[in-house]
Formats: structure tokens, C-alpha cells, sequence
């Protein structure tokens, strides 16, 4: 990512509780997604998440995260997705939050990169907590991906 400062976990996973609190309702189970170390992105599935006894003032799904919270649980995703998938064959967007270079293949140096996956924010959390498949994402019309090695539906579940 272009800071280069992580994100710890904590704060990574008390931004996710504030995303999902906000958007998706507290108690939303998630069964594949962001929490398989075996190939996929991180530890931080949305059930694993510590929301600190309720969130941010409820459960009702009623309420809006704050920026801040979208930022850091975006740049977090995308941190724990890079380390999972190391390489610079693709580059990842999710403006205006962050983007990362990942997948190994032809390391890309100058210019556009060859590959480019772009999304927003909320397809991007809803894909890496697995509320969204790559697929449904896709046909959606919800991920702008060219090049090669940019069908990333192996890395979600």
C-alpha cells in the first residue's frame, strides 16, 4: 500500500466490527471469506471479530461506518490479502482507500500496470469477508478486472 505503515490487527479487526455493524448487521455469520490462512485472504472473519460488546451503538444494521473505519478496515483487507498472495503481477485497487500490488508472475516496474483489478470499497469487504463471491461480483458488473492473472476467484471462497 502506498503509506507502507500496517495495520495492526486489533485495528484491523475493530474497523471490520464497525464496517459490518454498519452495513451488514451485527450477528451476520460468514463462513468463507476473510479467516482461511490456507491460501486465502487473512484471520479476520467477520464472526472472529472483537466489536466491543456491540459495536458502535447497536445491532440494528441501521447505522453508517464512519470514514475512518472504512479506510482502515480497506487497508487492512487489502494488507493481509498482499501477504497472502505476495507478487506484483496485478495490481489491486480500491480507490480512494489503497491499492497493492499482488499475485506472482511478471513483476511490473513503470507505467500502467498490465493487470488491474479495481472494485469499491464495499464489494471489496463484502468479497474478503465473504458475503460476496467473485463471481456474483463479476457478474454484477461490481469488479473491473483486465490483464492476466486477475480472475481472483481462487483466493476467495
Amino acid at each position: 500500500m502506498a503509506s507502507g505503515k500496517k495495520i495492526s490487527d486489533q485495528a484491523g479487526q475493530n474497523a471490520l466490527a464497525a464496517w459490518r455493524v454498519g452495513v451488514v448487521g451485527a450477528g451476520v455469520g460468514v463462513s468463507r471469506g476473510v479467516g482461511d490462512r490456507g491460501g486465502h485472504v487473512g484471520d479476520v472473519g467477520v464472526n472472529d471479530v472483537d466489536d466491543g460488546g456491540g459495536g458502535s451503538g447497536g445491532s440494528t444494521g441501521s447505522q453508517s461506518p464512519h470514514n475512518a473505519d472504512i479506510a482502515t478496515a480497506v487497508r487492512y483487507t487489502l494488507q493481509e490479502f498482499a501477504a497472502l498472495h505476495p507478487g506484483r503481477s496485478v495490481e489491486l485497487r480500491v480507490p480512494p482507500y489503497g491499492a497493492v500490488q499482488v499475485i506472482e508472475g511478471p513483476v511490473h516496474t513503470r507505467g500502467t500496470p498490465p493487470a488491474i483489478v479495481e472494485t469499491s470499497a464495499d464489494t471489496w469487504l463484502r468479497l474478503a469477508t465473504g458475503l460476496l463471491t467473485w463471481d456474483e461480483a463479476l457478474k454484477a458488473g461490481l469488479v473491473q478486472a483486465s490483464g492476466e492473472r486477475t480472475d481472483l476467484s481462487p483466493h476467495f471462497r
